[in-house]
């Protein structure tokens, strides 16, 4: 293929080709295998004659078995499929086969036994193997780790996976619940590369708080215990005993929550709360009397109230007539009615409040006597 073929004709004066030609010789570069006919004549007589040149085509093909690049440091075999007489290679090398160890362009000319010529090429692609480096790690038992390797545009997988957050990124997050040896493959074109990566567990300290919730009254201790092999630090250190120590009283002035961490040899640690809440108690106390005499004592009429709130204080005469009002627990009455002083007698009150506890409204009314 890619040759040519003379064809000559003779015997006749004149001649004309299939191709158009009249001229008794022609020179054809067929691709494939063609039959050519020419038909001649004299004064008297024509004739035909027919001849077919045969393409013998070389078809050098190069073949990897199917693999079209190497990692670096690895080799790939590049061969003909073939055999044939002669064998140049873009390297330099005159065998049917070679061994690569690059990537690049490589191109194989051949000569079959027919003295055809033949070419081809293949573009061998070269990959270089990521980089793994790990490093071993030793974390508390309910801790977590990142694990990390090279970033790129790589295919990773990481097993096992069950306490992974996921298996195929460069830095998943791990979450062993005991030492656990963890494999990751990278995977950058023709290149396969694994490591390991050990994260020892150590165990939690065992940590259990009671009571976990106290509720006490003012003035009233508790007793709280730290249930713990291990040592036992309490926060914030108000209202304790101790705070490095299992078992401590609380002697609350407010409510208050507590963190204790428990930690072992290790240095792990457990976290546990308690909370010591006081009881809300309310109080109310109403005088029967008072002397509102300009003698600095006893001189206001008011309850003595604590946790109490939507308070209301109305005085009233004996024939009902509203003398004084108020929605503040500090302002009592002082005796008087428009600017005037009351007379000795005895007045109506009506208190309403509600009790902060309970959220519940009361109504007290009773009577309160006036002394000067």
């Amino acid at each position: 293929k890619g040759d040519s073929a003379l064809l000559i004709a003779n015997g006749a004066s004149t001649y004309t080709w299939n191709t158009g030609s009249t001229n008794d010789t022609i020179t054809t570069y067929p691709y494939t295998t063609t039959t050519y006919t020419v038909s001649g004549s004299n004064a008297i007589c024509t004739s035909n004659a027919v001849s077919t040149v045969t393409v013998l085509v070389n078809h050098t093909h190069i073949t990897t078995n199917g693999v079209i690049g190497l990692c670096t440091g690895d080799s790939m075999k590049l061969t003909t499929t073939l055999p044939y007489t002669n064998y140049t290679w873009s390297t330099g090398q005159h065998t049917p086969s070679i061994e690569v160890t690059h990537g690049g362009l490589y191109t194989v000319y051949t000569t079959d036994n027919n003295g055809c010529k033949g070419t081809d090429s293949i573009k061998v692609q070269e990959d270089s193997p990521v980089a793994l480096p790990l490093q071993d790690s030793t974390i508390c038992s309910g801790s977590k780790v990142h694990l990390q390797v090279t970033q790129g545009n790589y295919i990773y997988l990481w097993t096992p996976d069950n306490t992974l957050n996921h298996n195929n990124i460069y830095n998943p997050i791990a979450n062993p619940t005991s030492t656990t040896v963890y494999t990751v493959t990278v995977t950058n074109g023709f290149c396969v590369n694994s490591n390991t990566v050990t994260i020892f567990v150590n165990p939690a300290p065992q940590l259990s708080i009671n009571p976990k919730y106290s509720l006490v009254t003012q003035g009233e201790s508790v007793f709280i215990h730290a249930n713990s092999s291990d040592s036992c630090y309490w926060a914030p250190a108000d209202y304790l005993s101790c705070t490095a120590c299992n078992t401590t009283m609380c002697l609350p002035d407010a409510d208050i929550t507590y963190t204790i961490t428990a930690i072992n040899s290790y240095g792990c640690t457990t976290i546990a709360t308690a909370t010591v809440d006081i009881q809300i108690e309310y109080t109310f106390y109403i005088p029967n009397t008072f002397t509102p005499n300009k003698d600095e004592t006893n001189e206001i009429f008011k309850p003595l109230a604590t946790h109490i709130h939507n308070y209301k204080m109305d005085i009233f005469d004996r024939w009902g007539l509203l003398l004084f009002e108020t929605t503040d627990l500090e302002h009592g009455w002082d005796g008087t009615y428009k600017g005037g002083r009351c007379q000795e007698d005895v007045y109506v009150y009506k208190i309403e409040f509600t009790d902060d506890p309970a959220n519940k409204t009361h109504t007290k009314a009773g009577t309160v006597n006036i002394i000067r």
